[in-house]
């Protein structure tokens, strides 16, 4: 699994074609809570314009599909329960959204109590970001909300994080992990400023794995072909 934040760069499809196809994995979560609350009128093919490789709507498109729809009721957990079996690059229609309302209306009630208590054990870490100008463009409440979920249901072992910034996503991407009992989160940014607002135990546990240091850099490395050749969603 792979959560990207900051500026695109031109990538090898053959060789990070793993890493383009969850870029829009994880913006799809968010954009599904953003369709709610504009009558599921938005649509996810305005985003992909912005993106520099043409292909990559149709690539995520039929991995999506791919994932949420051929082993659906299977026994098998390697497909997703994160994403229902829709199409997330078509406009939203309100008959089309209430299935999707029910399904993560029904993943809140599941992850409630442990939502609530990520909200408040995380209220002095947003109020410190909130007025640091470093932190500006970090993750909010509804995104680390549906990255949590995400990673409760799909239980990754190895999670690949591009952009850290003061460590909003980190965190709940951690606590998530935490809370499968098994799974580690490997972080790159060019800046540091994450490890400031970490606890000792998401630093000490040896769940999580910070590079300083260029991702697409790094993946070009033998260790960096070996962390792609581990990651499992």
């Amino acid at each position: 699994m792979v959560f990207v934040t900051g500026k695109s760069h031109d990538l090898s499809r053959s060789s990070l074609k793993w890493v383009n196809i969850s870029i829009f994995f994880v913006i799809g979560a968010a954009l599904v809570l953003m369709s709610l609350h504009t009558t599921c009128s938005s649509s996810f093919s305005s985003y992909t314009n912005e993106l520099k490789h043409q292909d990559l709507d149709k690539i995520a498109h039929n991995y999506i599909l791919t994932q949420t729809s051929n082993k659906a009721g299977s026994d098998d957990s390697s497909s997703s329960t994160f994403f229902p079996p829709i199409s997330y690059f078509d406009v939203f229609s309100t008959d089309q959204a209430k299935p999707i309302v029910q399904h993560y209306k029904d993943l809140i009630h599941k992850y409630k109590e442990e939502l609530q208590y990520q909200w408040k054990r995380n209220d002095h870490f947003w109020a410190e970001a909130k007025d640091t100008e470093r932190c500006v463009g970090r993750v909010g409440k509804i995104e680390a909300t549906m990255l949590y979920m995400m990673i409760r249901e799909d239980k990754p072992k190895h999670v690949l994080e591009i952009g850290t910034l003061c460590g909003a996503s980190t965190r709940f991407i951690l606590e998530a992990l935490e809370k499968n009992g098994a799974g580690i989160l490997s972080s790159f940014d060019l800046h540091d400023f994450s490890l400031d607002y970490m606890e000792a135990k998401h630093t000490n546990e040896g769940r999580w794995q910070f590079h300083q240091t260029d991702v697409f850099e790094y993946l070009a490395t033998d260790k960096g072909r070996k962390m792609q050749s581990e990651l499992d969603l």
